[in-house]
């Protein structure tokens, strides 16, 4: 579960999607209104939706929980930190780094990112087809194929995608996603790898919110071929990541 710096870190991810949802911003585009939160059905994960639920309106939104937007596991080198991994396990550290997108982690379900590709189809089908605001509450490397597959990354550099702890928000509109990234100030982030069935885990959770209710759709682009997904593509133009501070409204751009 989360320590009391990933609870306090939730606590300002709910606060900050209540506002969010109620902002003038979103008003004045037509998309305010509470959104349907997809999650996993791991611990931490049900502890970030219990405090939205109990502590924000309405007491009565919807929570879809599925196995598939769990993190990666990473078998018996779940909970380990990158550096830990290097240290203990030289030969899997060497073999990861070398390519990330089809090592698989060793152990009982450790999986690559080409399974994580599989396991989400199901997940962005359902997104695609989605009218109204959705919030994830995923981790990192859930993120990375989300949003690769919405802003058309190829898959060779699917893994290496920068995913900082916040909020993102990606809204639709007619010639793709804009993604803006709010920055979450309090709390501690984690470097372990896995769901982090771990005694003493300490998990910070990265949020992606989707937002928007624009006709129109998003090219697919993590289609099938062979039994074996697609290749993503890769779009410059997709690119541009606007990023916000959640609590004084500064911009960095990164082009």
């Amino acid at each position: 579960g989360l320590s009391h710096a990933g609870i306090v870190y939730s606590r300002a991810v709910c606060e900050f999607i209540a506002r969010r949802e109620r902002s003038k911003q979103l008003c004045e585009k037509g998309c305010a209104g509470h959104a349907l939160v997809m999650t996993g059905t791991l611990k931490r994960y049900e502890q970030l939706t219990r405090i939205l639920l109990e502590e924000y309106q309405p007491h009565t939104r919807t929570v879809l929980r599925l196995q598939r937007l769990n993190e990666l596991c990473a078998g018996q080198l779940d909970s380990l930190s990158a550096g830990e991994m290097r240290k203990i396990f030289p030969r899997e550290y060497e073999a990861r780094a070398g390519d990330k997108l089809h090592y698989r982690y060793p152990g009982v379900g450790g999986e690559s990112y080409l399974d994580l590709i599989m396991r989400l189809q199901e997940v962005i089908l359902a997104l695609e087809q989605e009218r109204t605001n959705v919030v994830l509450v995923v981790d990192r490397a859930v993120a990375r194929v989300l949003i690769a597959y919405f802003q058309e990354v190829e898959s060779a550099a699917l893994p290496y995608m920068d995913v900082a702890p916040g909020v993102l928000e990606m809204t639709r509109s007619h010639s793709g996603f804009t993604c803006t990234h709010f920055d979450i100030s309090v709390g501690l982030a984690t470097t372990a790898a896995g769901p982090g069935a771990g005694p003493g885990y300490d998990r910070m959770l990265t949020h992606t919110l989707s937002s928007g209710r624009d006709t129109a759709s998003s090219r697919s682009s993590l289609g099938m071929a062979g039994g074996m997904p697609a290749p993503l593509r890769y779009s410059p133009r997709a690119m541009h990541i606007e990023r916000q501070s959640a609590s004084d409204e500064t911009y960095l751009r990164r082009k």
